[in-house]
């Protein structure tokens, strides 16, 4: 999960983050008595507000009493899945206009530190060791040691397909038969990136999630049960809730790989 790498906060109401709009300058070497240089800081607020998720399952009260296996808990298990992949879609896709900002909706300038760099591929089709290497030394040295490679399913195995001049794959399997890192760094497959195929689509990007996007959750996923919705139709519901918003904050820990038209 995406979620799980991201800087999660807990936040009541509108919460700002004050964040430094260039990185750290470096400090002067002065001599003893010389006058000591100053630096202006700027800074630039970010707001997390919360938007709110929500389903609603219900079953017969028959099914509960028929059934073997508790129904209800087997049902919470389910609302929290369908949470979860509505989250990870959010922090991926989402545009941050009615809705949390997502990794998609980064700023890019490959001539901007701040900004997050971009790398195009020849063709929609295919992608390569060059840009995936490219695409690696473009963030930043800070960036890289806690960076995953986050990607569409398919990225992983256009790259398993992929040979070095001496015919070895350059992705190595563990013992699973699973691709588990490139240049060392955790492959993490996601569907909610782009897709190999379709011009322009993002599929795949080194990210150090932390430094990239702050989660602000207002409220965990709370399940309860509706008793008198459905009491009609002698129906069983639970209805599951959760808030939360998030935000790019930091740009230029995105290095991604955008598919040629």
């Amino acid at each position: 999960s995406v979620l799980s790498h991201a800087n999660i906060i807990r936040t009541a109401g509108t919460h700002r983050l004050v964040l430094d709009v260039a990185p750290a300058s470096k400090a002067r070497l002065v001599k003893e008595g010389q006058s000591i240089s100053t630096v202006d800081s700027e800074f630039r607020k970010v707001e997390l507000n919360a938007f709110k998720y929500a389903e609603i399952v219900k079953f017969t009260r028959e099914v509960v009493e028929d059934v073997n296996f508790n129904v209800i808990a087997h049902a919470s298990e389910r609302l929290g899945q369908s949470f979860a992949k509505a989250f990870e879609e959010a922090i991926i896709k989402g545009t941050g206009t009615g809705q949390p900002q997502g990794l998609l909706a980064y700023e890019a300038d490959n001539s901007d530190l701040q900004k997050a760099s971009e790398n195009v591929t020849a063709s929609a089709t295919s992608i390569s060791l060059a840009d995936v290497t490219k695409a690696y030394y473009d963030l930043p040295h800070e960036c890289r040691p806690n960076a995953i490679f986050l990607c569409h399913p398919s990225v992983v195995r256009a790259l398993a397909l992929i040979e070095d001049t001496n015919g070895r794959a350059i992705l190595k399997p563990d013992y699973t038969g699973e691709f588990l890192t490139i240049f060392g760094k955790r492959i993490v497959e996601c569907p909610y990136m782009g897709e190999m195929g379709t011009g322009s689509n993002k599929v795949a990007m080194f990210v150090d999630v932390k430094r990239a996007l702050t989660v602000g959750l207002r409220t965990d996923v709370s399940v309860r049960q509706l008793h008198e919705l459905y009491a009609v139709t002698d129906m069983v519901a639970l209805v599951g809730v959760a808030r939360l918003d998030s935000k790019i904050v930091q740009h230029g820990a995105i290095s991604a790989i955008k598919l040629g038209e």
